[in-house]
């Protein structure tokens, strides 16, 4: 099936109120897929005859609905034509499909100001309707498979976090949910709904544990499924139980265990913030298969065994693993220091120290750190005149170099090391910044101007926040999204899903991410290097592939 053709799509409630979003290239095309329709579809047809509110995010999946669904009689909506569209066999299909009677509600916007669309039922109104309904539709879901995870966490992420306060229980979908739970034997079934509430509940801690939820972690518990019993006991670490907390902790310290398992057990007991988890992260510095995730782990933690474990095994870390470990001591006062102190004494090397360490380092605001800094490092000057003459020194550097001045493979090399974490080039590398590849990067002064003054435009996408959590932790990235009860933020090696009762200040700055002073650290000929890789019009070897290693 093509992607949708057209980027805005108007959508007119009965007050003809004229509402246009856009949807993204990538988010049209992921909702153009037949299972991805039929998720709109049930995940928005479910809502109205629960009277919830859904938020603007929500309303997106509204007009992809229209759109896509025929469905626009149905939710009261009006678009524009689609043309040349199989659009007839498109909704007989989903009718074929879905249960008819979720395509019997009425969708209206209210207001030019409104943040939210109400749903409303068409049908009328009567005791135990939303229970009843979702007891019976869930079933129907189950019988296509990948549609019910994903309408689920749509489901529980779209209420009104005010809802679960309103003496209607009925209204709350989470005790349908454990109650299919309870009487299903179904492990698909099963897994789903675990799946959707996973994925609705990620980055919340100690919720209020559902009615009946005890009876369902003792029987998931002894599920066959290995997936099974993990989701469950994650789960029931959420909603606050001891009995699953102690069993992850087992799962994890078990060397011998599902690897899958005990990253589940990992992440499960990281998104708890399980007090008693540090020796164990500290055991899996050794772990091969799960120590990355153990030190970025450690920084959640304001342990002082943490920077001499580290620092006393950082020297048999590879790369990747090294930069972990730097950003995690980055990240406290308490860390820093110890790191600071290695790199005086030579135990790390001074070049470890990207450009992005020392931002974080700097937005610490503890003077002893900055003295100690700029003793190890160095002082960056920040003027316009100084990035000027910084943008010709560089020039200056690459010519000398003659007619091919520097070697792609080894500039790949370098690229590897500063910059893929947050920069795609290729194909190749992270989502944090803007993909390189379809950027001016033949030209020098643009690849120069934007390296060396990074902060000259910066789209507000890419601007740094920093946000200073209550147990001392300062954590500088790009928050990507944000509600009442969470942040998710991206930073240059892991995104982190941060409750909001445990964040003391979230500042924006007016910096770019990336940070500026990124070749400072380099020798003339890996600055030519890295310039003559960025400029090559297509992917090149490392320098291993290219020895046939």
């Amino acid at each position: 099936m093509k992607p949708f053709s057209n980027k805005s799509w108007p959508l007119r409630g009965s007050a003809s109120f004229p509402l246009t979003l856009t949807l993204s290239l990538r988010e049209r095309e992921q909702l153009s897929t037949g299972s991805g329709k039929r998720t709109v579809a049930v995940a928005i047809a479910a809502l109205p005859p629960l009277g919830m509110q859904i938020s603007r995010a929500a309303a997106r999946v509204c007009i992809v609905l229209a759109r896509r669904m025929i469905l626009a009689p149905t939710l009261g909506l009006e678009t524009t034509p689609e043309p040349r569209s199989s659009r007839r066999e498109e909704a007989h299909d989903s009718k074929s499909e879905i249960d008819e009677s979720l395509l019997t509600s009425a969708a209206t916007v209210q207001g030019s100001d409104s943040r939210t669309i109400r749903s409303g039922s068409s049908l009328p109104k009567r005791e135990g309707t939303a229970r009843g309904f979702h007891r019976k539709r869930l079933r129907t879901l189950a019988r296509h498979g990948g549609i019910l995870p994903l309408f689920i966490s749509s489901l529980m992420l779209f209420i009104n976090p005010a809802l679960h306060a309103q003496s209607n229980a009925d209204a709350d979908p989470l005790p349908a949910l454990v109650q299919v739970l309870h009487e299903s034997s179904d492990t698909q079934m099963q897994l789903d709904i675990l799946r959707g509430l996973s994925a609705a509940f990620k980055g919340r801690r100690q919720v209020p544990m559902p009615k009946g939820w005890g009876p369902v972690e003792t029987k998931l518990s002894q599920s066959p499924n290995a997936e099974v019993r993990t989701l469950t006991q994650s789960l029931s670490l959420t909603f606050g139980s001891a009995k699953a907390l102690a069993a992850l902790r087992k799962i994890l310290a078990d060397p011998g265990a599902n690897l899958n398992a005990r990253r589940t057990a990992l992440d499960s007991l990281l998104g708890a913030k399980d007090s008693g988890l540090t020796e164990i992260l500290l055991g899996l510095l050794k772990d091969p298969d799960l120590r990355g995730a153990a030190i970025r782990g450690l920084a959640a933690y304001d342990d002082p065994k943490t920077s001499a474990a580290m620092l006393g095994v950082y020297g048999s870390f590879d790369g990747s693993e090294k930069r972990d470990v730097l950003n995690t001591l980055a990240s406290r006062v308490a860390f820093a220091k110890p790191m600071l102190a290695a790199v005086s004494e030579g135990k790390i090397p001074r070049n470890a120290l990207t450009a992005e360490i020392v931002r974080q380092l700097r937005n610490l605001k503890n003077p002893d750190i900055d003295a100690d800094l700029q003793k190890v490092y160095g002082t960056i000057r920040e003027s316009s005149a100084d990035k000027k003459k910084e943008i010709e020194r560089y020039k200056q550097i690459y010519r000398a170099g003659g007619s091919q001045p520097g070697d792609a493979p080894r500039g790949r090399a370098v690229f590897a090391r500063i910059c893929q974490q947050c920069h795609a080039l290729f194909d190749v590398g992270g989502k944090v910044g803007p993909d390189l590849t379809g950027s001016n990067r033949a030209d020098l002064d643009y690849i120069l101007q934007n390296i060396i003054d990074p902060n000259a435009v910066i789209p507000n996408e890419y601007r740094a926040s920093t946000i200073e959590t209550k147990d001392g932790r300062s954590i500088t990235g790009i928050v990507k999204q944000q509600d009442d009860k969470s942040v998710t933020v991206v930073t240059q090696n892991e995104t982190l899903v941060l409750p909001r009762n445990e964040i003391e200040s979230v500042q924006q700055s007016e910096l770019s991410m990336m940070p500026e002073a990124l070749l400072a650290p380099l020798q003339d000929q890996e600055v030519r290097d890295l310039l003559y890789y960025l400029s090559r019009p297509g992917q090149v070897p490392l320098p291993a592939e290219k020895a046939g290693n």
